[in-house]
């Protein structure tokens, strides 16, 4: 029944008009899956961020539903000065670069940085459909983490549109490191760091060491304790001690910071430095 119910509403998603689709699902989230028939589209939204997204993935469900911004924005609006350059490790198709970068103004530059052949292709795609934000932006085919190399990457066959580096084989793909990129690149004044990257944030924050140092931007980053037990380590746990013997706090965003300690801990953290908390 279930399954007769989702192919209908497919259907009714495929016959009715794009405009009046989007609307109906960013009232009605759960109708999202509505748009799976119409194939790529193109979604702007009220800020005039445009995205081409395909909503059988769910970050494209989430952008379709209006809902991915309503942490992220006010995360960005308290953490992200215009002037302030920013990188976003583990960028898949660009949502939440491109929302990084609409807050730049002046020589602040974007960082993305995604090694999924894929996904870099529709980042770029989306990266053309706000030509200001491209302007600014530099695009970093590959991974990152602690030190320079190759790892192997895997699309999620569980999860569509995620990806992860932790596998024996699949697509050979190069490994930088943030410092390495920011350093060749002349990159300066990095005020913020989002880091998703499916259970590699540690080596990330490693490889980003020297500009958590000279830059002390905040952090926002996944913690996941599925991914703990998969590489069995409490890499999470890790990330705390690691960031708190340099001055950082750790927490959630809840209408403004709220420190937090492992194991309380939410799917995505915030890592502020004690300063720059008001």
């Amino acid at each position: 029944m279930k399954l007769l119910i989702s192919r209908a509403l497919a259907l009714i998603g495929f016959i009715l008009p794009l405009p009046l689709l989007i609307t109906l699902c960013r009232r009605f989230p759960k109708l999202a899956h509505m748009l799976d028939m119409k194939g790529d589209i193109i979604v702007t939204e009220a800020n005039g961020l445009r995205y081409s997204i395909n909503c059988r993935s769910n970050i494209d469900r989430m952008l379709a539903r209006g809902d991915y911004a309503k942490e992220f924005n006010p995360i960005l609006s308290r953490y992200l000065k215009a002037d302030c350059s920013a990188i976003d490790c583990g960028a898949n198709i660009g949502a939440a670069g491109v929302r990084m970068g609409a807050r730049m103004q002046g020589k602040a530059r974007l960082v993305v940085i995604e090694p999924g052949p894929p996904l870099v292709e529709r980042l770029r795609k989306n990266l053309d459909l706000n030509a200001s934000i491209k302007e600014r932006t530099l695009v970093v085919n590959a991974g990152v983490g602690e030190t320079p190399g190759e790892l192997y990457w895997n699309p999620d066959v569980a999860n569509a549109g995620n990806a992860n580096l932790l596998d024996s084989s699949g697509t050979r793909v190069p490994i930088t490191t943030v410092d390495d990129i920011v350093a060749k690149n002349g990159i300066m004044n990095v005020g913020f760091i989002k880091i998703d990257v499916e259970g590699m944030e540690l080596d990330v924050i490693k490889g980003a060491l020297r500009v958590i140092e000279r830059d002390r931007p905040v952090l926002y980053y996944e913690a996941s304790l599925g991914y703990e037990k998969r590489i069995g380590k409490k890499y999470v746990l890790e990330i705390e001690q690691f960031l708190s013997a340099r001055g950082y706090k750790i927490g959630h965003w809840d209408k403004q910071f709220r420190e937090i300690h492992y194991p309380d801990i939410r799917h995505n953290l915030l890592a502020v430095p004690a300063e720059k908390i008001n």
